[in-house]
This record gives structure tokens, C-alpha cells and sequence, in this order.
């Protein structure tokens, strides 16, 4: 298998199993800055993703991953003509692979319930957002494949080392297991500004 890959992860456990793999199957690797970096130190090469879209790393990075170049990557129907000719055009590549998990909320919140700035700094945007395009991506082309945990990465692994591909089910269960995670995580977020503002 040839593809592209974008890593985005606040765990970063798993990472030298992960990027062994994908280094096997000729899946090349865009991360973000800190992603990048941790996969840089394990030995791998990496493209930082603000060189990928030529867009600097703002904000702290709350908006890192929110680019064209990268959403259009993961929702872009590659055969249709019209979508295929303007990516190919503004040197979108498609994404086979969305690895990508998020601060914990629920522990912040837990544990901080009384530091409003520091939950609300830990509220995610851009890997939410990133989580989310990838399940629908998967589920309405069948061409991402959108993984969420590090508990995942061996049998993603295994897979492609027996099949050479994701199979279909195994894309609709994590396209599944992604969009379950984010509505958890929203609910999370609107329990707990619920409770900030009485």
C-alpha cells in the first residue's frame, strides 16, 4: 500500500509501532508540530503539517490542522473529476490514515473544576474537529481510515500486514469508535460549561 498518513495524538504511546508499520507499507507521514517532533525522535521522517499547507503554526496550535489542504484530504471524492482536478491543482494529497486523540477533558475538568482558564484552555478544537472529518470521510467515501487510540495501532498494523488495506468493516467500526468518542467528548464539554455559568 502507497498513502498518506496524518498524525495528531496528545497520547503519544504506540508511536515507534505505529510509524514502523506505516514506514512498511510506503505510508508517508504528516504530523503536527509536537506529533511530529515525537516521531522524529523515534528515528522516522516526518513532514511537520504547517509545511505541508504552508500555513504557520498559530495560536498555540489550536488551529494547526484546520487548513483546506488537510480537510479536503480526508473529505475529497477522488473520483470525481471535477473534485479530483482542483485538488490535484492546489497539491491536495488524499489521506489514507487520521490518527488523532485528544486532551482529556473529563479528567481537566474533574480535577480543576475550580480552574475555569486551564479547562477551558484544555477544551479541543482543531483534533476534534480533525476526529470528526475523518469518521464522516470514512464512512461517506470508504477511503480514510480514522483511528483514535493507541490501543488500536497493533491490529491496524496487523491488518495491513495480512490484507495489504483496511478492510471495509474494520473502517465502519473505528469510523464508529471516532464518532463515538467525539460525542463524549462534547458532552463532557457541555456538562461541564453548563455547570461553570450558573
Amino acid at each position: 500500500m502507497v498513502g498518506n498518513a496524518l498524525i495528531s495524538v496528545y497520547n503519544k504511546s504506540g508511536l515507534n509501532v505505529l510509524a514502523t508499520g506505516f514506514v512498511k507499507h510506503h505510508i508517508d507521514l504528516i504530523g503536527s508540530l509536537n506529533t511530529a517532533k515525537a516521531v522524529r525522535d523515534l528515528g522516522f521522517e516526518i513532514t511537520n503539517a504547517s509545511d505541508y499547507t504552508g500555513f504557520p503554526v498559530i495560536l498555540d496550535g489550536r488551529v494547526e490542522t484546520i487548513h483546506p489542504k488537510i480537510h479536503a484530504g480526508i473529505l475529497g471524492d477522488w473520483s470525481d473529476p471535477g473534485q479530483r482536478k482542483w485538488m490535484e491543482a492546489n497539491k491536495v494529497r488524499p489521506f489514507d490514515f487520521v490518527v488523532v486523540n485528544i486532551h482529556p477533558l473529563q479528567d481537566t475538568t474533574k480535577h480543576d473544576a475550580k480552574d475555569q482558564k486551564r479547562s477551558m484552555d484544555m477544551i479541543e478544537i482543531s483534533d476534534i474537529t480533525l476526529m470528526y472529518t475523518a469518521a464522516i470521510g470514512a464512512m461517506r467515501y470508504q477511503t480514510v481510515v480514522p483511528v483514535t487510540s493507541p490501543v488500536q495501532y497493533d491490529n491496524l498494523i496487523l491488518e495491513l500486514d495480512r490484507h495489504g488495506a483496511i478492510r471495509p468493516e474494520t473502517r465502519r467500526s473505528l469510523a464508529k469508535t471516532a464518532l463515538d468518542t467525539v460525542v463524549q467528548y462534547d458532552l463532557a464539554m457541555k456538562e461541564y460549561l453548563s455547570q461553570s455559568i450558573r
